[in-house]
């Protein structure tokens, strides 16, 4: 079942007072990149970002975190020792947190042993490697924070899907009429895909892909 399916069935059946939550991450679930590839965990930290309601994200998630093999000798979830061949249980998605490069990712002091092993990348892939980085995953999220806070037409209920774009987009409309509105449209494809034009007008304000929304920045 595709995520428009679902999430228009759900948005049409909320009544005026629910307020709906939307997690596409948590600590029992392999990593959203691990799932989904790098390239659409920017495509859903945008939908998380720009639906109605209360957006919940893993820890971890807003660098791009990977699920971490475990050895048998680190495995933590009770999960993990009983299961017969296991990779680790849960554990694989609850690795530190990757602060910086430093030791033990800056997660604690360089003499603790952390409770779970570190991803092999994270001198590269941490907070602090990704804070002034324009293309990172890190500036993907700051970026559609800031969108949300500073407009209102993203803060409210409104939802409206957009049909008729294509099988593999999905799309929809934020904001009451006589507002600004924002038009979300989302590939969730591996290709490009060109889209009826008379459905969406204005200008790109936020972009999933680094380079064009790095242009967008400079062009501001």
């Amino acid at each position: 079942m595709s995520f428009k399916t679902v999430i228009d069935r759900y948005q049409s059946r909320l009544e005026s007072t629910f307020v709906p939550i939307y997690a596409f991450g948590n600590h029992d679930q392999s990593r959203i990149v691990s799932r989904f590839g790098t390239a659409q965990a920017r495509t859903l930290a945008m939908l998380s970002l720009t639906l109605p309601g209360v957006p919940l994200i893993y820890n971890g998630d807003e660098i791009g975190m990977h699920d971490v093999d475990i050895p048998p000798d680190r495995i933590r979830d009770p999960n993990g020792m009983l299961e017969k061949g296991s990779k680790g249980g849960r554990d694989p998605e609850r690795t530190p947190l990757q602060w910086n490069k430093g030791q033990h990712a800056g997660f604690t002091h360089d003499h603790a042993q952390p409770w779970l092993p570190i991803a092999d990348d994270y001198q590269t892939n941490n907070i602090a490697s990704q804070m002034n980085d324009p293309l990172s995953m890190l500036s993907l999220y700051r970026n559609l924070i800031s969108m949300r806070k500073n407009n209102t037409s993203m803060q409210g209920e409104s939802y409206r899907p957009l049909e008729g774009l294509h099988r593999k987009v999905f799309g929809y409309i934020r904001g009451e009429e006589g507002e600004e509105q924002f038009a979300v449209v989302l590939n969730f494809s591996n290709r490009k895909i060109k889209v009826r034009s008379d459905v969406l007008h204005g200008a790109v304000n936020l972009s999933t892909d680094a380079q064009r929304q790095f242009l967008l920045s400079r062009a501001r």
